[in-house]
């Protein structure tokens, strides 16, 4: 099945070299389009195994809320320094 399928894409793929795109049955197409899909997926294959271990900004809230009060208290800073771009180059850490 795999072999048949790298031949046929290999004929498909010599038939859009030579030939207009217009040309193709919208099969081909069709099958042109699975294949580039499945090539894309299996680039992400790794991602998709490891996207639940990955925490997501909304699941750590709390957790960024607690730095945000810690760095404010250690700098002796407001919440309006915080929003305040100039307040944040001047006390970035490098």
């Amino acid at each position: 099945m795999i072999t048949e399928d790298i031949v046929r894409k290999q004929a498909l793929e010599k038939k859009l070299l030579s030939v207009n795109k217009k040309a193709l049955s919208v099969e081909e197409k069709r099958q042109i389009s699975r294949w580039r899909a499945q090539e894309l997926k299996d680039r992400i294959e790794d991602y998709l195994e490891a996207r639940e271990k990955i925490p997501a900004g909304l699941e750590r809230v709390q957790q960024v809320e607690g730095r945000k009060k810690r760095i404010l208290s250690l700098l002796g800073a407001t919440e309006e320094d915080w929003q305040n771009w100039h307040w944040q180059l001047a006390n970035r850490i490098t």
